[in-house]
C-alpha cells in the first residue's frame, strides 16, 4: 500500500511540472529586436482604476490631475515635445551626463540646433510617409524593409541614427530615463523623415503608436489603470509630424522559426494583447489593420493600401508584388 502511495504522489509531481512546462513555454516567444521586456503584473487582482477625459483635460490645473500626467508620462506616453524638455530639465535629471548628452545630441544632429521650438510640418509637394507597427512576433521588420524596397523609399527605425549611439546607455538606466529618451527619439525621427520626403517616400519601422501603445500597457499593470476607449491619451501629438499611412501588423500566436534572435527577451502572449487592444483604439491617425500572418501576404497588403493611396507616386509597383503570393 505504501508503494502505491508513493507511485501515485510522483506522478502527480511529475504531471505537475510537466504542465507547468508546456504552459511557460506557450506564454513566451521571441520577438523584434528592440522591444522591451514589460513588468510583471502583481498576482493580487485589484480593482483597476479608470479614469475619464476630465480626469486629464479639464482645466485649471489639479494636484490629481498633475499627479496622474506625471505618473502616464514616466512609461513614455508625452503628447508633446514641451513636457519631454521640461522633464528632463527637472532638479532630478537635469545635470545627469547621460541628459546632457543626449541634448546636445539632438540639438546638434537631429533637429539643426533647434531644440525648444516645434518644428512646422508643410508637406505639400512632398512623398508620402509610410509607418509600420506592431508588437513582437508581427514581423513588422521584416515588412518594412521589404515595403522600403519596393516602394524604392527610404529606411528609418527606432532608435534614428543621430540618437542611436545613445541606446546602451538609456536602457541600462531607470525606467523613466529610458522612456523620454524614446520619446525624444520621435522627434528626432520625424526631423530625418522631413529632410527626405522631399526626395523619396520614407517607411519607418516603428514610430510614436508602438511607443504609446507599450507605454499604456506597462501603466495598465504598473498603476493598476484601465483607459476608456477614447480617452485623449490615444490622440497624436499635436507637434509630431503625422504619417501618411499607418498599419498595425497582426503578430502571429505561432512559435518563431530558428532564425529568431534568442538574446531577445520576449513578452507574454497577454501582454501582447494589451498592447493590441491599445493599438486599435488609436487615432488621428488611424491605423491601417493587416491580419494576415505570413510576411509576404503582411507586405502585399501594405503595398494594395499605398498603390491604391498613391497611385501617380508608385507606377512601378508590379502586379505579383500585389498578390500577396510568397516570392520566390
Amino acid at each position: 500500500m505504501p508503494q502505491k502511495l508513493t507511485t501515485l504522489i510522483l506522478t502527480l509531481l511529475l504531471t505537475t511540472i510537466v504542465c507547468n512546462a508546456i504552459t511557460t513555454s506557450e506564454e513566451y516567444e521571441e520577438g523584434d529586436e528592440g522591444d522591451n521586456d514589460p513588468p510583471q503584473q502583481s498576482s493580487e487582482e485589484e480593482e483597476p482604476i479608470l479614469y475619464h477625459e476630465e480626469d486629464i483635460t479639464e482645466a485649471p490645473k489639479t494636484p490629481e490631475r498633475e499627479k496622474f500626467l506625471k505618473r502616464v508620462q514616466g512609461h513614455g506616453i508625452y503628447h508633446s515635445l514641451q513636457s519631454i524638455l521640461e522633464t528632463l530639465d527637472q532638479d532630478e535629471y537635469r545635470d545627469k551626463k547621460e541628459v546632457r548628452q543626449l541634448i546636445s545630441s539632438y540639438q546638434n544632429d537631429c533637429s539643426d540646433g533647434h531644440i525648444d521650438v516645434p518644428p512646422k510640418y508643410n508637406k505639400t509637394g512632398l512623398w508620402p510617409f509610410i509607418v509600420i507597427e506592431g508588437v513582437q512576433t508581427s514581423g513588422k521588420l521584416t515588412v518594412s524593409r521589404r515595403v522600403t524596397e519596393i516602394l524604392q523609399a527610404d529606411f528609418l527605425t527606432t532608435p534614428p541614427d543621430c540618437l542611436f549611439h545613445l541606446r546602451p546607455t538609456f536602457e541600462a538606466l531607470n525606467g523613466t530615463l529610458r522612456s523620454l529618451y524614446y520619446s525624444l527619439c520621435m522627434y528626432a525621427l520625424a526631423n530625418q523623415a522631413m529632410k527626405r520626403l522631399r526626395i523619396r517616400a520614407v517607411v519607418a519601422n516603428r514610430y510614436w503608436h508602438s511607443q504609446a501603445a507599450f507605454g499604456l500597457a506597462v501603466a495598465e499593470i504598473s498603476e493598476n489603470m484601465q483607459l476608456p476607449p477614447d480617452s485623449i491619451l490615444y490622440k497624436w501629438p499635436e507637434d509630431l509630424l503625422k504619417p501618411d499611412l499607418s498599419f498595425y501588423l497582426q503578430y502571429s500566436h505561432n512559435k518563431p522559426g530558428p532564425k529568431a534572435p534568442s538574446n531577445v527577451k520576449a513578452m507574454t502572449r497577454k501582454f501582447r494583447d494589451r498592447m493590441g487592444i491599445h493599438f486599435t483604439r488609436m487615432r488621428e491617425p488611424v491605423l491601417s489593420e493587416v491580419f494576415e500572418q505570413r510576411s509576404y501576404q503582411q507586405t502585399g497588403r501594405v503595398l494594395k493600401i499605398t498603390e491604391e493611396k498613391y497611385p501617380k507616386k508608385f507606377p512601378f509597383i508590379t502586379t505579383k508584388e500585389l498578390s500577396f503570393r510568397k516570392p520566390t
